[in-house]
């Protein structure tokens, strides 16, 4: 018998060994009460199979974790049409300074809010969309465009999302530390992160 022949028997004996252990111990028979044969080849296996056993219990344990909190995925958001009933729709101008170091992007802004609580945000250099947000309820969604990046996600994003979080401020919903939205006279905002300098400011009617 060679080295390899030796190696594969250890390791189908030791798996076979291992998983028997681990059923085992699932259904609540002490360990103490396994074969001393059975322990000895699931120990020559755990040290021959490190790496495995080590995958395995990552394995198990994303498991557990799905079973107890219920692993579901995030159903992507339909594109609003915002000439459908119930949408507001207003227009304007806006300056973005990703940092305080960054250079000024001027462009238009489209904001929209429906009567259920979904927001709509676009903002571009016409013709070039720099970005897309869209929020309904707890979901949200935001693209850069030059970039070809999107993030979605439920609940508060990261407050580097700025954009996000500006959509629903200017629906009324209330900012989170270090961000803050100042509101002016005549539809006039600024928006930005203390921590990070990045601003957007401007105008909708």
């Amino acid at each position: 018998m060679n080295l390899q022949h030796h190696v594969f028997e250890i390791t189908h004996v030791g798996a076979r060994t291992f998983f028997t252990i681990v059923q085992a111990f699932i259904v609540g028979i002490p360990i103490s009460t396994a074969p001393l044969n059975t322990i000895n080849s699931c120990a020559t296996f755990l040290r021959m199979n490190g790496l495995l056993i080590r995958l395995i219990s990552v394995c198990c344990a994303l498991l557990v974790l799905c079973a107890g909190v219920g692993c579901h995925s995030i159903q992507p958001m339909p594109v609003a049409n915002l000439s459908e009933p119930g949408w507001k729709v207003q227009h304007g101008q806006g300056v973005w300074r990703a940092s305080e170091d960054a250079p000024e992007i001027a462009g238009e802004i489209l904001f929209a809010t429906h009567r259920d609580g979904r927001t709509v945000l676009h903002f571009a250099k016409n013709p070039i969309p720099f970005v897309n947000v869209q929020t309904s309820n707890a979901l949200w969604r935001v693209e850069f465009v030059p970039q070809q990046k999107t993030f979605s996600g439920k609940g508060a994003p990261t407050t580097r999302l700025i954009w996000v979080h500006l959509s629903r401020a200017l629906s009324g919903e209330k900012t989170q530390s270090p961000l803050r939205l100042k509101r002016q006279s005549q539809g006039e905002f600024t928006f930005e992160n203390s921590s990070t300098g990045e601003s957007i400011s401007g105008f909708l009617q």
